[in-house]
């Protein structure tokens, strides 16, 4: 890691990004107390998951918190807008500012209220945690980097089918999980 009272550049070493990218707001949000305006960088990382999760931990501090990802020369999945071409990457930004507000939109009573009643349970994770949803978050990035960003599905129904295939004859019966020590579930 290089550093400075300002300014960190931190090496993820290709780790779980959720990680490594909490633990870099949390460092952001130190040198902020002395320092007000600071920037954090993290570079070789996974998945970072839900990406408004590190802004949060920086409005819970109450700070306004901004996190951007780049996709890089990874695939390309976004057309825009007006195209039919797929030419950008999801590149998402997340800004947090400290507020008195109760609950967001998602956690009001009536949008849970319309969710109960299509039978849907919401999962929400508690404010600024980045953890509760890592499980789905690394999974879904081992489904892209071992799956789906090696193919060009022609219909809906082929990307299924070999989706399926995947996770019940490859990814729950043969892959080893490190989560398990490094065996396989089935």
């Amino acid at each position: 890691m290089r550093e400075s009272p300002t300014t960190a550049v931190i090496d993820g070493h290709c780790g779980f990004g959720f990680h490594v990218n909490a633990k870099a707001m949390a460092l952001a949000i130190e040198k902020a107390k002395t320092a007000n305006v600071v920037a954090c960088t993290v570079f070789r990382q996974s998945h970072v998951g839900r990406l408004a999760a590190y802004p949060l931990m920086a409005a819970s501090a109450g700070m306004i918190g901004l996190a951007a990802a780049y996709s890089g020369r990874l695939r390309k999945y976004v057309a825009p807008f007006g195209g039919r071409e797929a030419r950008l990457g999801t590149n998402p930004i997340s800004i947090a500012v400290p507020s008195d507000l109760k609950a967001p939109q998602y956690a009001s009573h009536e949008y849970r209220a319309a969710l109960a009643a299509t039978g849907i349970t919401a999962a929400m994770s508690r404010k600024a945690d980045c953890y509760d949803n890592a499980p789905m978050e690394n999974f879904f990035h081992t489904l892209k980097t071992e799956l789906v960003h090696h193919r060009q599905y022609q219909t809906r129904t082929e990307a299924q089918r070999d989706i399926f295939a995947f996770i019940e004859g490859f990814y729950n019966r043969t892959r080893l999980h490190s989560a398990i020590g490094y065996i396989a579930p089935i």
